[in-house]
């Protein structure tokens, strides 16, 4: 779960990087959120990543490749919206 959270923060990069090496490590009780990664992913959203209790810790290295949707599918942009249409006659 924790992993598939990670993969779907959006990281802001420009063209001539290719990989960005990223460190997190925290100790709770606290909710940790992707501003909590060092160096920064800069896209300004608050995303929720795990709740930890008490000694509970998350420690994570990753790197971050950026590919073309013509050499792996997991390059490919996506784009999820979500519409919630309330009909007046309920």
């Amino acid at each position: 779960m924790i992993a598939h959270r990670i993969g779907l923060i959006p990281i802001k990069t420009d063209k001539s990087t290719k990989e960005t090496k990223f460190k997190l490590k925290e100790v709770g009780p606290k909710t940790v959120y992707s501003t909590d990664v060092k160096p920064s992913v800069e896209t300004g959203y608050k995303i929720p990543l795990v709740i930890l209790d008490n000694e509970q810790e998350l420690e994570m290295v990753a790197d971050a490749r950026l590919g073309k949707g013509i050499d792996h599918i997991k390059y490919s942009p996506g784009l999820v919206y979500f519409r919630h249409n309330i009909d007046p006659k309920y």
